[in-house]
């Protein structure tokens, strides 16, 4: 039975014995150096250092002699065995062990040569299985899940005042993955008369396949409103703005607007009743009810009077 690992060596490689074949020191060295490599840590300046580290380890393992004096006196005797070749470095910021002797050689270079991946292989591997995992919630060689897919996804639907008035029937196209595959697909969005902004829509396992057991998203349609250029709406009700001169509001006057159903409303203004911020309410011109099928709020006419011209004599 092999001895105990001793050192940092075969800590810092995952290796569980002090005699590896080279098939499993090559295999943990390529798994350290990849969970450690700075291309996939660049947001952990501390990646480097554990990444020379790695390939320190490596190199002295996977040489015959430097491994035997390493297991039978340390590090220090590495040090001691250091020839002009060699140089030093400290890897580890802030570590209390001195600085080790390390071969001449780029860590990254190591990396290329040992596992065949250049500098931005790593970045793209790591791109590649996260997209896998989007495409289903496992990654195409069947590990272990990712972060799992939202299982409702929020779209938000603009409609015009007009088509919350009349109702409408909106079609929305959609891409849906599954099983690695993507596809579009329109759904149908039935607008009711009356509907107000925040009414959601749902369709029930039209998204994404969420994992392999075949689950799908649900899709939620939300209503916006978009703003109109004449109306501005108060739940049920519409208000609109009337700008008339003080001669016709002391006379009274015809007030015409086109409506949401694009027929023209006009309004008897009597003599006296627009004044500024006074209000002429005509009934059953707002929103329809969606409650109170047939129903229709107010419309709400507010005036702003201009002021009268000076009379010069």
């Amino acid at each position: 039975m092999a001895a105990a690992p001793r050192g940092r060596f075969y800590e810092v490689l995952g290796l569980s014995t002090s005699c590896p074949s080279a098939d499993e020191l090559k295999r943990a060295y390529k798994t350290a150096a990849k969970k450690h490599h700075p291309d996939r840590n660049r947001d952990n300046p501390a990646a480097a250092d554990k990444f020379k580290e790695v390939a320190e380890a490596f190199q002295v393992l996977s040489d015959p002699r430097k491994k035997q004096i390493y297991d039978q006196v340390g590090e220090a005797g590495l040090n001691n065995s250091a020839g002009p070749s060699r140089r030093t470095y400290s890897s580890g910021v802030g570590s209390s062990r001195g600085a080790a002797n390390f071969a001449d050689i780029d860590p990254f270079e190591l990396f290329s040569k040992v596992s065949g991946m250049g500098r931005g292989d790593v970045r793209a591997a790591q791109r590649e299985a996260g997209q896998s995992r989007k495409q289903g919630g496992f990654s195409e060689r069947g590990a272990a899940p990712g972060p799992p897919i939202q299982p409702v996804v929020t779209k938000m639907l603009p409609c015009s005042l007009e088509q919350l008035y009349t109702g409408c029937t909106r079609k929305m196209k959609i891409t849906r993955r599954a099983g690695g595959s993507a596809s579009e697909k329109i759904l149908e969005v039935t607008v009711q008369a009356g509907w107000k902004r925040g009414t959601k829509v749902t369709f029930a396992g039209a998204g994404d396949q969420l994992d392999s057991s075949g689950r799908c998203q649900d899709i939620v349609f939300v209503i916006q409103e978009k703003p109109h250029p004449r109306f501005t709406r108060d739940g049920n009700d519409l208000v609109i703005e009337a700008k008339v001169s003080a001669q016709e509001a002391s006379k009274g006057l015809r007030f015409e607007t086109l409506r949401l159903d694009g027929r023209t409303l006009s309004t008897v203004i009597a003599p006296g009743e627009a004044r500024n911020a006074a209000a002429k309410v005509v009934p059953a011109e707002g929103m329809p009810i969606r409650k109170f099928p047939g129903t229709k709020g107010n419309l709400c006419i507010k005036f702003q009077v201009a002021p009268a011209a000076p009379v010069f004599r």
